[in-house]
């Protein structure tokens, strides 16, 4: 053949094989399918420095979302929010009395370091943080609990009373009892097991690197090839630590990091999720913002000024100018979702004049001389305590300059967050107090509003007491049957909301942001931000073929 055949004979070949190739291709594309495989990493910007990935003692934002990585519970959390057992093979067995709580263990559980998690690791968690001496903020909750094991997969929780809320302390982290016998409380804080934490969750700990500083840059975690449910898909994740929102955001565009855990709307983050490839979500949390009224007051104990200040609020103001219309408002102390309810509420703009008038009927009048309303002899004064969180500041200030409109003398006091909680609302030292209420994921609302809760530790601190509302709280505690709880709690909601000794603003929303190469995320209900990796096992980056 001469060299023009010879070049269409090649050609010819190419096309042909370029054909083979291509249908091939095809073929398989249509009898196959995207499946997770393992690899990649995964790099999340978090806010704050890690201290304790000690489960009994973290209580940092940045140290409880990597607890609930390496630690694994008896149950925890799935997206919609309900209890699913993890360590336990299936929900626990409660006795007629609804007192006892018998869990059995799955079997062939292990900690990072190949040693069995059994019964016995259960017991020493709890018995440990029950010992006032490690100084555990868990221990109220267990105050009550009698816990021992039944051979080596097998144990019983025994309450002194019928307690419902109680089956989500079993979400609880266990810690491992060969590790932490031999650390006394003394060297609890102090021990270097706090960071370099061994637990017997999906993800082990790999490298811990610092700053010059002594501060933790990352903590790297790699997946464990012997968790009980299965080895993660996403080899390692890498918790990057920012001191703040503005050096998350300069990480992300540097690309140290593919995402950012939890950030609260109105700190007004905006990046652009294109550009880094995110994908965003908004989560309402079992969390208010609400101005609490000390009822002891001698001025905001009259019910009358209580309900004609929360009718000169503009709670939509608010909404939009602090919290960028992300919030939700909220009827009262207990979350719609907790009622089995949509959050639809739509609250009512201020009106001023129906305000004053209930002033007028109830004996506040202006004071000519003063301008300031007063009843008998006692001003209608009081001060607004609040801490110095950007939002809140922002909105104490438009509470002050809405209700001065009413003649009333309002002065503005801002500390720091733990000054507020030393200071004021401890001893309940305080008139008015703007402050974010963190709830559970169980609707009970016994330490906010039971009148046997008035004094610290508890946290009502209103000082609230009414007893048709402690009688409803303790029926629905006693029993756990969840339905029959739900009524009570309407009737409580309405008693509540009638006596008006709080304002509810708004229910809190947080942003997360995740890389889009970041599959498998089933989240779509969030109690609390550390539950955010309740379903990481099964996130993946990494795709392969697998036949239809």
């Amino acid at each position: 053949m001469g060299t023009r055949e010879k070049m269409a004979v090649l050609i010819l070949l190419t096309l042909i094989v370029g054909d083979l190739i291509y249908f091939t291709d095809r073929a398989y594309t249509a009898v196959t399918k995207p499946a997770a495989t393992y690899g990649g990493e995964y790099r999340e910007g978090i806010l704050g420095q890690p201290r304790l990935l000690n489960p009994i003692v973290a209580a940092t934002s940045a140290d409880q979302g990597l607890v609930r990585l390496i630690y694994s519970g008896l149950y925890k959390y799935d997206e919609s929010g309900n209890l699913i057992p993890d360590l336990a093979e299936e929900l626990p067995t409660i006795s007629d009395d609804q007192k006892r709580y018998t869990v059995r263990l799955r079997e062939g559980a292990l900690w990072h370091d190949g040693r069995s998690l059994t019964a016995g690791d259960i017991v020493f968690t709890v018995q440990l943080l029950q010992d006032p001496d490690y100084n555990s903020p868990l221990r109220g909750t267990w105050r009550n609990t009698q816990v021992e094991k039944n051979g080596d997969y097998t144990v019983i929780f025994s309450n002194k009373d019928i307690t419902a809320p109680f089956i989500h302390n079993l979400t609880l982290p266990i810690m491992p009892e060969h590790i932490w016998k031999h650390i006394s409380n003394a060297n609890f804080l102090l021990a270097s097991e706090n960071l370099e934490a061994v637990g017997s969750g999906p993800y082990s700990l790999s490298e811990i690197k610092k700053l010059p500083s002594g501060d933790i840059e990352h903590i790297k975690l790699e997946s464990f090839s012997n968790y009980y449910s299965g080895k993660p898909y996403i080899s390692s994740i890498t918790a990057v630590f920012y001191d703040t929102y503005e050096d998350m955001v300069e990480g992300l565009q540097a690309k140290a990091i593919d995402g950012f855990g939890y950030v609260s709307v109105d700190t007004q983050l905006t990046v652009d999720t294109n550009k880094y490839n995110l994908q965003l979500s908004h989560f309402t949390l079992p969390q208010y913002q609400a101005v609490f009224f000390n009822i002891k007051h001698p001025v905001l104990g009259d019910s009358s000024v209580r309900m004609a200040l929360q009718v000169a609020t503009d709670i939509p103001a608010i909404l939009e100018a602090v919290y960028y219309n992300a919030g939700k408002a909220l009827g009262g102390p207990i979350l719609p979702e907790q009622l089995h309810e949509t959050n639809n509420t739509q609250p009512p703009a201020a009106d001023l004049a129906s305000s004053a008038s209930m002033l007028e009927v109830s004996g506040w009048k202006v004071n000519t001389t003063t301008g300031i309303r007063t009843k008998g002899k006692t001003p209608l004064a009081f001060t607004l305590t609040t801490n110095d969180l950007p939002s809140n500041a922002k909105a104490a200030s438009m509470l002050v300059d809405q209700w001065k409109k009413l003649n009333i003398m309002v002065q503005l006091n801002i500390v720091s967050t733990k000054d507020l909680a030393d200071d004021y609302l401890r001893p309940r030292t305080f008139d008015a107090l703007l402050f974010a209420a963190k709830l559970s994921p169980d609707p009970d609302p016994f330490l906010f509003w039971h009148s046997s809760q008035v004094k610290d530790p508890g946290l009502n601190v209103t000082q609230f007491s009414n007893p048709e509302v402690d009688k409803l709280i303790s029926e629905a505690r006693n029993t756990t049957n969840q339905e029959s709880r739900i009524p009570k709690y309407k009737q409580i909601q309405d008693i509540i909301s009638k006596e008006h000794p709080a304002i509810f603003l708004n229910q809190t929303t947080f942003i997360y942001a995740i890389s889009k190469q970041v599959q498998g995320m089933r989240l779509t209900d969030m109690f609390d931000p550390a539950y955010r990796f309740f379903d990481a096992p099964h996130w993946y980056i990494e795709e392969k073929r697998v036949f239809k």
